[in-house]
C-alpha cells in the first residue's frame, strides 16, 4: 500500500510533536550527564550492595525538575494536538497511517533545539 498524502498542517504537527519529545530526552540526558560528572568528580564509587548500578547520583535540582515538567507539558500538548488533528483528518489512526505520517515528517531523528 502506498503512503497516503498528508496535509502540510498534519505533517507540521507531527514534526512539532517529535521535536517536543526530543527536547524532553535532551534535557534528561543533559541533567543525567551533569549528575554523573558531579558524582565522579566527588569520587563517588558504586554502591557495594548494587555494583552494577554505578555511583549514587545527586538529585535533580528544583530548576531542572521545573524545566522537565515544562517540557513534558509541551510534549503532551503537541501530542494531543496531533491526535486531534489526525482524528479530524479522517485518515484514521492505524499503524500504517502513523508510520506514513512520521515518514512524511522527515527521515531524520529530531534533535534538541538550540
Amino acid at each position: 500500500m502506498a503512503d497516503p498524502e498528508f496535509p502540510d498542517a498534519l505533517v507540521e504537527l507531527q514534526r512539532r510533536s517529535d521535536q517536543a519529545w526530543a527536547d524532553v530526552e535532551a534535557h534528561r540526558r543533559d541533567v543525567d550527564g551533569r549528575r554523573h560528572r558531579d558524582a565522579q568528580s566527588e569520587g563517588a564509587g558504586p554502591d557495594p550492595a548494587r555494583p552494577w548500578a554505578g555511583p549514587a547520583l545527586p538529585p535533580w535540582t528544583e530548576t531542572e525538575d521545573a524545566r522537565y515538567e515544562e517540557l513534558m507539558a509541551a510534549a503532551r500538548t503537541a501530542g494531543e494536538e496531533l491526535h486531534r488533528a489526525l482524528a479530524d483528518s479522517g485518515l484514521g489512526g492505524g499503524a500504517e497511517v502513523v508510520r506514513g505520517l512520521r515518514k512524511a515528517a522527515g527521515p531524520e531523528e529530531p534533535g534538541p533545539r538550540e
